[in-house]
This record gives structure tokens, sequence and C-alpha cells, in this order.
């Protein structure tokens, strides 16, 4: 597993923190499965890796990208590959939330050695995790 940067655009970040973006698509393999990446102070895992053709995600993700066309999708993936046409290959990154980022002890806390003692935000992250 590693940490890796997937950039998106204020839109797309916001549908992805309302759920309701679970899926992005790219011009390249971006990581591997397990791999995780932060959207604002949220971390999501890569589920899953697949490709196929523009056309045949424009059918099919819609609706796991986020959008509601497959007109609004083409756009989208259009504005930032324009190199891409519908019978390029494309890349679908299926991922899921994970928990919080901890900007002091990084995800969830998970590398607090005694979090108690150094840890200001300890109340807090003890909080979210009940």
């Amino acid at each position: 597993m590693s940490v890796i940067t997937l950039k998106f655009t204020p839109e797309m970040k916001e549908l992805i923190i309302k759920g309701e973006k679970c899926c992005t698509t790219r011009d390249k393999k971006k990581g591997e499965v397990g791999d995780i990446f932060r959207v604002m102070e949220r971390v999501y895992r890569i589920c899953q890796i697949s490709w196929c053709t523009l056309r045949c995600a424009s059918r099919e993700m819609i609706e796991s990208e986020g959008f509601k066309t497959e007109s609004e999708y083409i756009s989208e993936v259009e504005k930032m590959y324009p190199y891409i046409v519908e019978s390029s290959i494309v890349y679908l990154h299926f991922f899921a939330y994970v928990g919080s980022y901890c900007p002091q002890f990084g995800i969830n806390g998970s590398v607090c050695s005694d979090p108690e003692e150094f840890c200001e935000l300890y109340e807090d992250c003890l909080n979210e995790r009940v």
C-alpha cells in the first residue's frame, strides 16, 4: 500500500465528499489496488482498477463518476485529456472512504505513539472513532 496523489477539480472533490462519486477516469493507471489518497481531510482507498473505452465508460460509469448524463461525463474527460476520443482506452479507478486524515499523526491517528501525551487533537480523534 502506498499513499498516492490524485488531483480532482473542486466540483469533483465536492461530489466525492458527498458520497456521490466513487470512481475516477484517468488516461493511465494511477497507483495500485490498496493504495490510498486524500481528498480534503478524508482518506480513500483504491478498491479496483479496470480499463475500457471512453465510449463504454460513458454508458456504464456516469453515476459512479457523479454525472447525470453521458455528455457531461465525456465533456469533463475531454477537458482533462483533450487527446482522448471515444475509442481511447481509459482507466477506471474505484475507491471507498477509509477515514479521516489527522494532520498531526496520519490516518485516524494510526501512527500515534502516545496520543494522550503528545496530540492536542486526541479527544476529537477519539470521539470520531466511536
